[in-house]
């Protein structure tokens, strides 16, 4: 934990920005879609890992899509009855 907010204050330093470091190996699949929709890749060490880790992650976001689409209307009908 000590190391992960050594390595955000190096590089909000370093970018003049906030930064935040997610493990992806634990993250929500709803969240690394999103990733994956809008990301630019500034470096890969494996290839073959990347596309490993971007194939199951989207097929998992694809397995929970009805779960994300059901709570999302559930959640615009509570805000529509306030």
């Amino acid at each position: 934990f000590d190391q992960k907010l050594d390595m955000i204050a190096e590089l909000e330093d370093l970018l003049g920005t906030e930064v935040d470091i997610v493990d992806l190996e634990g993250a929500d699949p709803y969240f690394i879609h999103q990733l994956l929709l809008n990301k630019v890749l500034i470096f890969e060490k494996d290839l073959n890992r990347r596309v490993e880790f971007e194939v199951k992650s989207r097929r998992m976001y694809f397995d929970m899509l009805p779960f994300y689409n059901l709570y999302h209307a559930q959640a615009m009908k509570r805000l529509e009855r306030r």
